[in-house]
């Protein structure tokens, strides 16, 4: 299974850091080589192609992990940002002012960036504080069959088929408007979430 695991950086800076380093502490890098080589423009020379994914400790399904990570307009990123490998998008005040707070745009980059890598499950965690590998184990098992959407204490769980058949979230709405309406557009569509 692919697993795709977001952080948006839109809590204080001691929280930040601590939802990246409560992260971290979960889960094992692997740096996969593959055949070939390409060019590396800062060594001028060739170097092998790999790739980087993340298992996490404990969790008792086969699956490889990729991160992303948000950080809103305004905010300086966390120190250690940098201590996880993962795709980053930076919203600047010059061209995205309104991408702040929970901004339905950091949701839809992160679950839909997941699946565009080829997770069959994408989740945000916005209270690492309540995440455990045991309940995400226990949501992976909920988003079989007709459940696309969970919304566990500590953040957010879709299968691949909500963006597919459902889409994502809106962006004229704030959050809980958002959620509402993706969770009305769920059940016109004869699926299931919560």
């Amino acid at each position: 299974m692919n697993l795709a695991i977001g952080l948006i950086h839109n809590k204080n800076p001691a929280t930040n850091r601590n939802q990246i380093t409560a992260l971290t502490a979960l889960v094992e890098r692997h740096v996969l080589n593959l055949a070939g080589q390409e060019f590396d423009p800062t060594t001028q020379d060739d170097v092998g192609i790999s790739r980087v994914y993340y298992t996490i400790a404990g969790l008792s399904v086969p699956h490889e992990a990729i991160f992303f990570q948000v950080v809103p307009t305004g905010v300086n990123p966390p120190n250690n940002l940098y201590n996880l490998d993962s795709y980053k998008v930076f919203y600047s005040p010059n061209d995205n002012a309104d991408k702040t707070g929970s901004h339905p745009r950091f949701w839809n980059w992160t679950l839909k960036r997941g699946f565009d890598y080829g997770a069959d499950i994408s989740c945000v965690i916005t209270d690492h504080s309540l995440f455990t590998v045991a309940g995400l184990q226990l949501q992976i098992g909920r988003l079989i069959d007709r459940r696309v959407l969970v919304v566990p204490l500590w953040g957010l769980a879709a299968s691949a088929r909500l963006f597919r058949e459902v889409g994502q979230l809106r962006e004229d709405l704030g959050f809980s408007g958002a959620l509402d309406d993706l969770r009305a557009r769920i059940i016109a569509r004869g699926l299931e979430h919560g």
